[in-house]
């Protein structure tokens, strides 16, 4: 190695020593931590207002109450009309005056406010989401088919087999089976692979798109940060099963947040 490049290193190693930088540092936090668990979730099963569903999704609701969250967040937008609106049928719901609908919002959210005495539910999401299909059609204008395609249809493999364990299993199994490490990493493997593996041009459709998909994850952890008033919450989320991954981390390198698995509270009956 050049004897200048050692000189550098060695200067650089002595300033960090001096200024009290060198080694791992502990971020040091006020209050205890909040707890923060997420639960992935997708599509209903189509029968879900059927009897032996409703008793599944009580059951659910129940094992995920005793985790005993302080606030429930969806996946709406944060502070918006929907999330108003939420709090309305919500609130309605309570009275005896709105009838379950078959999304994961109310036949969990609702269904856990009400089970744990909830005034309020939140949203977590930003107005506009990720607006993955219009930067898949550019590429595609530009001649990128190929690798386009090839993306498309790992996302149809993974949405195939979700529609397959929602369909043949009971709801406690189908959201054990969203929420499985495995299954969430490779999820977001896809995205990661599939998009990268786009950019064949100068354009950088993939990356742009990779880019706007951690941009739109930053934005809901900022929303999560605004949701938390006070240390020491238990807070549950529930989105999509394709965000888990990056919250997740988010979370965990937070030193204010407490990771909680939710394997525990998940039962596979």
């Amino acid at each position: 190695m050049n004897r200048l490049v050692i000189y550098f290193f060695l200067f650089i190693s002595l300033v960090f020593y001096e200024s009290g930088l060198a080694g791992p540092v502990t971020p040091e936090t006020n209050g205890p931590k909040t707890q923060v668990m997420i639960i992935g979730s997708h599509f209903m099963p189509h029968d879900i207002l059927r009897s032996n569903r409703q008793k599944e999704a009580k059951a659910l609701v129940g094992n995920l109450a005793a985790f005993s969250p302080s606030k429930i967040v969806l996946d709406v937008p944060f502070r918006s009309a929907w999330q108003d609106q939420l709090n309305e049928d919500y609130h309605n719901y309570l009275d005896g005056r709105h009838l379950l609908n078959r999304s994961t919002r109310e036949q969990i959210g609702f269904r856990l406010g009400e089970y744990l005495s909830v005034d309020k539910l939140y949203g977590i999401d930003t107005d506009g989401g990720f607006n993955l299909g219009e930067l898949l059609y550019s590429a595609r204008e530009s001649g990128i088919s190929r690798e386009v395609e090839e993306f498309v249809n790992l996302g149809r493999g993974i949405e195939t087999a979700k529609q397959h364990h929602m369909n043949t299993e009971s709801l406690g199994r189908y959201f054990a089976y969203l929420n499985q490490p495995a299954n969430l990493a490779y999820e977001h493997g896809t995205y990661l692979k599939g998009l990268t593996q786009i950019d064949q041009t100068d354009e950088e459709y993939g990356s742009d798109a990779l880019s706007n998909w951690y941009e739109y994850h930053v934005k809901m952890f900022s929303n999560l940060n605004r949701i938390i008033d006070q240390p020491g919450e238990k807070v549950l989320i529930i989105v999509n099963s394709s965000y888990v991954s990056v919250l997740k981390n988010m979370i965990e390198d937070d030193p204010r947040y407490e990771w909680v698995d939710p394997a525990q509270y998940l039962n596979v009956q």
